[in-house]
């Protein structure tokens, strides 16, 4: 059974941010001498999630929307609560709304 493996880092630049890696998933599959198979893309990082849609501007302005309105930034979110988590250690940033977001695309 052939593998191929292939790590791709992507930068955000904005809070929300959707980036088409469509021609990336093609370039790794065409270069990989494999002719049948299947294609794993993930996202280790439990705020960025992988979704399938059209990458069409005013649809994704939708989306953005969307999530703003149901994952205001400004909420109060329990995961934001600091002084409360006893078993997992926080960074001190402030990311419920992210999170939340990311269930939202799930």
């Amino acid at each position: 059974m052939k593998i191929k493996n292939k790590l791709s880092k992507k930068n955000q630049k904005s809070q929300v941010e959707f980036i088409n890696i469509t021609h990336e998933v093609q370039e790794v599959i065409d270069g990989s001498g494999i002719r049948d198979g299947q294609v794993l893309v993930f996202s280790p990082h439990s705020t960025a999630s992988i979704a399938i849609n059209e990458d069409e501007s005013l649809l994704l302005q939708d989306f953005q929307r969307l999530l703003y309105r149901l994952v205001p930034i400004d909420e109060r979110y329990s995961h934001d609560l600091f002084e409360l988590k006893r078993a997992n250690r926080s960074d001190g940033r402030s990311n419920g709304h992210s999170h939340c977001k990311d269930f939202c695309l799930a």
